[in-house]
């Protein structure tokens, strides 16, 4: 067996192990952009942010709104609706992530908090693209489906984007 299949097949196992690492003790934060509702785990979530003046960036892709000052450092905005090929959110409503590319999102909406035992967590298990893709899975709970956003991958996104 070669040293490069071997190693993808390493990697999709830590990725799914990853995936129900995280869904295994997570509590959700839900909330809406656009007109749809995700959610992203709230251990990603640094802190939530209201209506906070935007910088406007030069030359950066349009999803990414410029940069707000929290406490003296500055976050890169993204408008998740935006990124998707929605119509762009006019909220000022800030998710900051805990992330060493100091990146922020731009939402619509908080909505609630899910504990895992409240919810049911599917996970993406196509692991070829599993690094890449803005989704780990989904969470379900009363009639409401929401795609859980990969935190790492929309940051990798945004500096590749950018760079």
């Amino acid at each position: 067996m070669s040293d490069a299949l071997y190693n993808d097949i390493v990697a999709s196992q830590n990725t799914d192990t990853q995936s129900e690492e995280k869904a295994s003790g997570a509590t959700w934060l839900v909330f809406r952009t656009g007109s749809e509702n995700y959610a992203i785990d709230s251990a990603e979530v640094k802190e939530i942010v209201r209506n906070t003046e935007l910088f406007p960036l030069p030359f950066v892709p349009p999803y990414v709104k410029g940069v707000l000052n929290s406490y003296g450092i500055p976050y890169a905005v993204v408008d998740l609706s935006q990124l998707l090929g929605e119509d762009s959110t006019a909220e000022r409503l800030f998710l900051i992530l805990k992330n060493k590319n100091n990146v922020a999102l731009q939402v619509a909406d908080i909505q609630e908090f899910h504990h895992n035992s409240e919810v049911a967590f599917h996970g993406f298990t196509d692991s070829a693209d599993a690094g890449t893709q803005l989704f780990l899975g989904t969470i379900s709970f009363d009639d409401v489906i929401a795609p859980v956003l990969h935190a790492t991958a929309l940051i990798d996104k945004v500096r590749s984007d950018i760079e």
